[in-house]
């Protein structure tokens, strides 16, 4: 059967009322408000491994009939959540994460509606096994899993500090326009542009170790790998294969992981601490809004 929103299901209620030529009456304020506020209904199929730890949730279809999904036998992607609509290159891979290690798995389904998820049947166990036509097949496969998930933990980080790196490259740009619009004392604002500067200087600097110097690069000057293409060289190699990690692959987990912990630190001290001083201080001299700010308000 449908799983229908309260909306969908007063509509087909009034319908039915419509159609018996019998009275229909507007809902309530409190009715069309929740109707609005209402989650969507959803179908989740979930895996878990062995041990029962969640390894996936695969979305169902909440439409009548018999439907079909698909599990690509692959842990979630580590890369921050989207919505933006999926790249039209058709040479462009997916995010994807790591290839799931063969072994006894479990998948059960369940429905949410209005906000409770509530089980429906038993969960099945089934099988994950290898086709075994790998050249180069890692003796020990959990081994390769593990060091795929290290590498996927590693890729989740990166990418979201790069993420909140832009949202703070975006903050200091809107936190500089504001000084400028601040009435006040011209000492005191002063002090700030010298602030924001040094903030936008060590953002740039992180961006230099997360993507590579441009400026080099741009003059066609070789340049160091950055952090996020070694994690990216990693996962080119590794998330579609069942051998082994290389040597390579190894030491380009260490070396990204040793430079993203050095990062990491100087990043969250600059947009934590730093950035978060100068706008304290902005709103404090009255100036504009910027984002992730909220106003310091008394009535008068």
């Amino acid at each position: 059967e449908a799983l229908k929103t309260q909306k969908k299901a007063r509509q087909t209620a009034e319908a039915e009322l419509a159609k018996e030529r019998k009275d229909v009456f507007y809902p309530t304020w409190d009715a069309l408000r929740a109707e609005a506020a209402e989650e969507d209904p959803a179908v989740w199929l979930t895996v878990r491994d062995a041990d029962g730890n969640l390894v996936r949730r695969i979305a169902g279809s909440t439409e009548p009939g018999i439907h079909r999904a698909s599990w690509d036998l692959r842990y979630p992607t580590a890369t921050p959540t989207s919505f933006d609509p999926p790249d039209d290159d058709p040479f462009s891979q997916p995010d994807r994460g790591p290839m799931a290690a063969p072994g006894t798995y479990s998948v059960s389904l369940s429905q949410r509606v209005l906000g409770k998820e509530a089980a429906l049947g038993e969960p099945r166990s089934f099988e994950v096994t290898s086709l075994g036509l790998a050249t180069l097949g890692a003796a020990d496969q959990r081994a390769v899993t593990e060091f795929q998930r290290k590498v996927a933990r590693l890729q989740r980080a990166a990418t979201a500090a790069n993420q909140t790196l832009d949202e703070a490259k975006e903050r200091v740009k809107f936190v500089k326009a504001a000084i400028e619009n601040t009435p006040g004392n011209a000492a005191t604002l002063a002090p700030l542009r010298d602030q924001i500067r040094g903030v936008e200087s060590r953002l740039l600097d992180a961006e230099i170790n997360f993507r590579g110097d441009r400026v080099r690069a741009g003059k066609n000057e070789p340049t160091p790998p950055s952090l996020l293409g070694r994690i990216n060289n990693i996962v080119g190699t590794q998330w579609d294969t069942t051998a082994a990690p290389t040597g390579t692959s190894q030491e380009q987990y260490r070396i990204a992981s040793d430079l993203f912990t050095a990062v990491l630190a100087s990043l969250r001290s600059a947009i934590e601490v730093d950035l978060k001083q100068v706008e304290a201080a902005l709103e404090k001299a009255g100036g504009p809004w910027t984002p992730g700010r909220l106003p310091d308000w008394k009535p008068e």
